[in-house]
């Protein structure tokens, strides 16, 4: 993918700009920052029946954040009482 990465940034500003252009989860740019902004989005997936487990493409992009703010994917979910 190395030689794309100057077309992408040439067309898109980014790579990470045309990944997400291009629909991949994993590119998504996500902002939070508080613990609870992180478990309201945990609750609203939850409650849309959304998995929300850290395995998920979808989820990707939380798995850092959640390290961040609770330590580990598993207790955020804990806190949220989820199992």
């Amino acid at each position: 993918m190395r030689p794309y990465r100057g077309i992408a940034k040439r067309l898109f500003g980014s790579w990470s700009k045309a990944r997400e252009a291009a629909g991949d989860p994993a590119a998504i740019s996500v902002s939070i920052q508080t613990r609870e902004q992180f478990l309201d989005i945990l609750r609203e997936r939850k409650r849309a029946g959304l998995p929300i487990v850290s395995t998920n493409p979808e989820m990707r992009p939380y798995r850092g954040i959640a390290r961040r703010l609770f330590g580990s994917w598993t207790q955020a979910c804990e806190v949220t009482g989820f199992p």
